[in-house]
């Protein structure tokens, strides 16, 4: 009769080990207990609570879309719009994407400035660190969150979802921002677009007389039931204005449709709208 030998329990490896698994909980539990209840950013760098100057940019997304040229452009003018954006400073990206149509406007994505010194982390009670560390972080964010955004918005081979073949009815998604609460003086408008309005209220450029000089347009009863913004005051614009081989039948040039959008926002309260002209390459 065979008897089986007892294994020998390892105690000081088990006890080891234990005390390993417990110092390892106890330290995630004080990191918790630590962290518990501190203020965090969204994943967009966004405190709730922390709010600085509100940048709203509509993006139009109709097609033709953008050639290689205006992409680098546009990424260029958002970096350095990035770059400047202080602590809780937001920015919010409409587009005129076929998924993005509807009757209230929200945006497709948003990003916000993060803190450069750690005194501003310090201030409400979040986790902070170095400077240097600080520094990464904002560069991180740029690369991880928002040019993967923009990169998408800008692509000139866009998922079916977010493919617009005809619909670009920017004045009624710039009437539809006006309305917003943080659409005050002090904050800021980009709208980049070929500055072609189509929708049911007009057709510029397709249809005769669509787009008459800005005096004469705002005189007319969709404009005034249905296309009207409120106020602008106290709000800074720039115009990316996509320049276009051509503009269709009824229009002469990219100068009279930049000088009814001029005309447009000076109309509703905005004292000095930028225009920047956007060109597109030899192969546009």
């Amino acid at each position: 009769m065979k008897y089986r030998r007892r294994r020998k329990t390892n105690w000081p490896l088990m006890i080891g080990g234990t005390v390993a698994i417990l110092t390892t909980m106890a330290g995630l539990g004080y990191a918790a207990f630590q962290t518990y209840g501190k203020p965090v950013p969204d994943r967009y760098g966004c405190f709730d609570g922390v709010s600085g100057t509100q940048t709203h940019v509509l993006i139009d997304a109709s097609e033709p879309r953008f050639d290689a040229d205006q992409q680098r452009a546009l990424l260029r003018y958002f970096k350095q719009a990035y770059d400047r954006l202080a602590f809780g400073d937001r920015i919010a990206v409409y587009t005129t994407e076929g998924d993005q149509q509807a009757s209230v406007l929200s945006p497709r994505f948003h990003i916000c400035g993060p803190a450069r010194e750690p005194d501003q982390l310090t201030a409400i009670g979040a986790d902070t660190g170095s400077q240097g560390y600080l520094k990464k972080q904002r560069q991180r964010l740029y690369e991880k969150r928002f040019l993967p955004e923009l990169q998408d918005v800008l692509s000139d081979d866009p998922v079916d979802e977010h493919r617009q073949t005809s619909q670009s009815p920017i004045l009624e998604m710039v009437a539809d921002l006006s309305r917003m609460p943080s659409v005050r003086p002090g904050a800021k408008i980009v709208l980049a677009s070929d500055l072609v309005m189509n929708s049911d209220s007009a057709q510029f450029c397709q249809v005769q007389n669509d787009m008459p000089p800005f005096a004469l347009f705002a005189k007319r009863r969709v404009y005034q039931e249905r296309l009207k913004p409120r106020s602008l005051e106290g709000v800074q614009v720039d115009v990316l204005m996509l320049l276009r081989p051509s503009y269709g039948p009824f229009c002469r040039d990219e100068d009279e449709i930049r000088r009814f959008w001029i005309d447009y926002f000076r109309a509703n309260g905005v004292m000095e709208p930028r225009v920047i002209r956007i060109r597109h390459g030899l192969g546009g």
